[in-house]
Parts: structure tokens; sequence; C-alpha cells
């Protein structure tokens, strides 16, 4: 049993907690949202990011729920990060204005997003890789169960999310080459958890992408590792 299994419901609580109260500060800051900079900020991120969460062997069923949540209060606020300071309560599409202070925000809080998004990428790595002993092991009538294939369609969206999402951003080129090279180089460790578990749809959009991204792509380096993963991922 993982680790992270182990964790009382107590300690997964402060987790979540602690990301809701990140998502308030950064919703309720005008001018300048909390930093990683900051010692007290810093340690909130690691109470909200725990590393057992995110490291170690594929994550057991009793943590699906759980990790999964984690994974999506990180997701809500990246896109606090992203959207400060234009007014959190944009659901629809963002203007030409909003858009371009997104850009700017993104480069701007870019060692918050980044510890967000690596965070979200290796839990979703244990979930595939969970998720995917898990069907094998199942009784074969288990596969009938409505809230088994709803628990396993809830983690391939998320699976496919989060890698179309990193993707996404790699592709966009007013990204640094640093980063988006590190966050290849991570997918590149990661992608057996994801080919595993997905099936040929999700993984052949997925490869798509990818190889879409690598014909574009002027770093050779970057352009090799997207080619690598749309492979990769098909296996």
């Amino acid at each position: 049993m993982g680790a992270f299994a182990q964790t009382n419901s107590v300690a997964s609580g402060v987790a979540i907690a602690a990301c809701g109260e990140l998502i308030g500060a950064v919703k309720a800051a005008t001018d300048a949202p909390p930093r990683l900079s900051e010692p007290d900020v810093a340690g909130l991120f690691n109470l909200a990011l725990p590393q057992a969460a995110a490291e170690g062997p594929p994550a057991q069923p009793q943590e699906f729920a759980l990790l999964a949540e984690m994974s999506a209060q990180a997701g809500m606020l990246a896109r606090a990060y992203i959207l400060s300071g234009q007014g959190m309560g944009t659901n629809g599409a963002l203007s030409d204005a909003q858009r371009r202070r997104a850009g700017l925000n993104f480069v701007t809080y870019l060692p918050e997003i980044v510890a967000l998004y690596d965070f979200r990428l290796r839990v979703s790595a244990r979930l595939a890789a969970g998720a995917s002993q898990w069907r094998v092991d199942m009784p074969e009538s288990a596969g009938d169960d409505p809230a088994i294939r709803a628990g396993l369609t809830a983690i391939e969206t998320e699976v496919r999310a989060i890698l179309a999402s990193v993707l996404s951003l790699v592709a966009d080129e007013n990204i640094g080459d640093e980063w988006r090279l590190a966050r290849m180089e991570l997918l590149s460790q990661e992608v057996s958890d994801f080919a595993g578990f997905l099936d040929l749809k999700p993984s052949q959009e997925l490869a798509d992408q990818a190889l879409a991204a690598a014909i574009r792509e002027r770093n050779p380096q970057i352009g090799r590792l997207l080619r690598d993963f749309a492979l990769a991922i098909l296996r």
C-alpha cells in the first residue's frame, strides 16, 4: 500500500484546506497574489501539494477519489494565478485584453504554476498506473458495475485533461524553452503509466496533438521529445 494511502483523513483534509486557502488568497489579491518566495506561502504550498501524493507506487483504489480531488484543486489554483487581477468570476471566453493579461500572468507566476502543473502530472501518473492495475486485477463481473465504470471514466478524463493542457503549453513558443523542455522531460518519465492506462482513441488524440506540435517546433530537442512522446503514448 502506498504511503499516501496510509495518511489519515485529517492530514489529507489539511492538504485540500491549504489549497483552498491559497485559492482564496489569490482571488482576494487585487495586485500582488501570494508568491512561493514568501516563507509562509511556501509552507502552504508544501501542505497543499504533499510529495507523498505525487510520488511512490501506483495509487491504491482507496486513494483514487482523494488524489483526483487534490489534482482538481491544484488546477483551480493554477487558474487563479493565470487569471489573477482580472476578475475571478470569468466563466466564459476571455477578452483579448484578458488573454494578454493571462499570458503575462503565466510568465510572472511561473514558479507557482510549475509547481502546480508538475504536481498534477505526477498525481495523474500515479492514478493512471493504479487504475490500470485495478482494471487488470478486478473480477470480470466488476466491469459491469456503474460505479466502477464511472470511477475509471473520471480518472481517464483527469489524465487526458492534464496531458492535453501540458502539451498545449509546450507548443506555445511564447513560453521559454527551458520551461517547455523541463515539462517534456517530465512527460517522458511518466508516459509509460499513461500509455498503459489510456485506450486507443484518447492515446491517438494525444499523439496527434504532440506530433502537430513537433512539426511546428523550432527547438529540435523539444521537437524530438514531442515525437518520442507521441510514439510512446500509442504503445
